[in-house]
């Protein structure tokens, strides 16, 4: 036992512990709480098939006969997709069901919507069961829109006479010319 113990002693080891520095105390993150499709529908003013359809897909016709998809594509009811953080499908309460529900960059980006481009919401509001659209549903020519608002009835010139039509004498304000921006638009939509 005392050669144990001798040898016990001469094999020594010597440990060292370090404290790692505390973690720095992150934020807390409260989930978004999100909204039903209908109450999204409502805080915009429209019906709720119009948010349906422009958060899924929407297709128009341009001139030349080819689909243009004009729908923001955050959600895909056959396919059961969605977009993350814009929207999800949780079940319903009764549990049989599933609900959309739309978190708030998916109320900002359709309410922008809503702003540059109100004449696609007034097109759905008409006809929003339809499989495509043309272009001049969604962007109507502006002599059909002189019989709204203050100035219904007056037929202004185009600004600049003839000379002011875009490429090729196309008007700038014209169905072919909101086709563009609408595209242009949508990639910065979020």
């Amino acid at each position: 036992a005392a050669a144990v113990a001798a040898a016990a002693a001469a094999a020594r080891v010597r440990v060292s512990l370090r404290c790692a520095p505390p973690m720095p105390s992150l934020p807390m993150v409260i989930p978004e709480r999100g909204q039903s499709e209908r109450d999204l529908a409502q805080r915009l003013n429209v019906p709720t098939v119009v948010v349906a359809r422009l958060s899924g897909s929407v297709t128009l016709l341009d001139g030349g006969g080819r689909k243009v998809e004009i729908g923001l594509g955050i959600k895909s009811r056959r396919q059961r997709l969605v977009a993350v953080g814009w929207c999800r499908l949780r079940p319903s309460a009764g549990g049989s069901d599933e609900v959309w529900e739309y978190l708030g960059l998916a109320e900002r980006t359709l309410r922008e919507y809503q702003a540059e481009f109100p004449s696609v919401f007034a097109m759905l509001l008409c006809k929003p069961r339809a499989d495509a659209y043309s272009l001049a549903d969604a962007f109507p020519a502006p002599e059909a829109e002189a019989g709204w608002g203050p100035t219904a009835g007056i037929l202004l010139p185009p600004k600049g006479g003839a000379a002011a039509g875009g490429e090729g004498g196309e008007d700038p304000a014209g169905p072919a010319a909101r086709l563009r921006a609408l595209k242009a638009w949508l990639p910065g939509s979020g």
